[in-house]
């Protein structure tokens, strides 16, 4: 399993209402396009010991179905609607999920 997260530092403002109205329903419709994927949304709950606000991870299959999601003709639309919602340039991470 391959995991994209994107990760929103504290430092810079974040609209959580425009990002769980505007945004969120934009993502999910373009995840909705590759089956077997999935987000999880994680938000801090001690502000101020976190490094990030929120963060938001995707989980595909494998890399090419990640790649696929990127290469996603609605992807440029998702990244500039970021200025709508935060003030700054999210954290991105890749991993590989390996279970233990």
């Amino acid at each position: 399993m391959i995991v994209l997260s994107f990760a929103y530092p504290y430092g810079d403002t974040l609209d959580p209402e425009y990002y769980m109205t505007q945004h969120i329903p934009k993502v999910k419709a373009v995840l909705a396009s590759f089956e077997g994927s999935r987000a999880e949304l994680r938000k801090d709950i001690t502000p101020g010991e976190g490094p990030f606000q929120l963060t938001i991870s995707f989980y595909f299959r494998s890399a090419e179905v990640m790649e696929q999601f990127l290469a996603d003709p609605r992807i440029p639309d998702l990244q500039q609607d970021i200025a709508n919602f935060y003030g700054g340039a999210p954290r991105v991470f890749t991993e590989e999920q390996v279970e233990v």
